[in-house]
């Protein structure tokens, strides 16, 4: 008798080691998609701080165009520096009152955001004809 009760023992220490073990791995599976999930979306919002950045870089160069139809021809490119990141700029021009514009915008000198414009100048206004996202 004391032999059937040592094996049913060890049959229930073996099954408590095995079961421990499979909520073990099944916890750190669960530990571990939470932590890549948090990690993907810090990485989608610095993303999205180096798009807000871009669109701030343009709109800026926008309006110095509109004051001044040679902003950035002489100059090009352009390197501004802000408190959340830095954008390089360059105005080309490609017609007498036309320009592309390129913006390169990075936060943390890790995520980037890339936009190409052109532009036309009309009296007092500056026309936004297209734009392209390079991501």
């Amino acid at each position: 008798m004391k032999s059937k009760e040592k094996i049913t023992g060890f049959i229930a220490l073996i099954t408590v080691i095995v079961l421990s073990a499979a909520l073990l791995a099944v916890g750190l599976g669960a530990s571990f998609s939470g932590l890549a999930q948090v990690t993907s979306g810090y990485q989608f919002s610095r993303g999205e701080e180096a798009r807000a950045l871009a669109e701030g870089c343009l709109e800026a160069t926008l309006l110095n165009l509109r004051s001044n139809a040679n902003y950035g021809l002489p100059t090009t490119p352009i390197n501004l520096s802000l408190s959340a990141g830095s954008c390089i700029i360059n105005v080309v021009s490609t017609g007498l009152n036309t320009r592309q514009i390129s913006i390169t915008a990075n936060v943390d000198n890790e995520y980037y955001r890339y936009f190409t414009a052109s532009v036309s100048l009309l009296p007092e206004q500056v026309l936004l004809t297209s734009l392209v996202d390079g991501e």
